[in-house]
């Protein structure tokens, strides 16, 4: 599903990692699909119909690949959180098995504060298990 041709380095973040705001249907796929690897039961993540939906639904929730030079190593959904203003709440973030230990805790934070910094946001909330 996740080839070079699928993604683009452009995103935010310097050097080889970048967090990468999915916009084609090929990201969006590569993106689930790293996704459904990582979150094997199904009562942790959203069924395919309700993440294509979300897809297609970018002013409630956004897609995110994180790349080490163009190559997908995670995945991610952000969403508006209606309750908290100038917040987003990220339900699923996953790194491929392969990847894991790769991308520091540090750095993806790093990552996603630039990012939250750019599109306006005060507030980032993250469920962890």
């Amino acid at each position: 599903m996740c080839d070079r041709r699928n993604t683009s380095a452009d995103g935010y973040g310097e050097g080889s990692d970048i967090l990468m705001v999915v916009e084609a249907a090929a990201q969006y796929l590569c993106a689930r699909s790293i996704l459904k690897e990582a979150f094997t039961d199904q009562a942790d993540l959203e069924d395919d119909d309700k993440l294509d939906e979300l897809f297609h639904r970018p002013r409630i929730a956004r897609y995110f690949l994180l790349l080490r030079g163009q190559r997908p190593m995670g995945a991610g959904l952000i969403r508006l959180n209606p309750m908290v203003p100038q917040s987003i709440y990220v339900p699923y973030i996953a790194i491929r098995a392969t990847d894991r230990g790769r991308l520091s805790t540090r750095r993806m934070k790093q990552l996603f504060a630039e990012f939250t910094r750019r599109i306006g946001v005060r507030r980032l909330l993250i469920e962890a298990e």
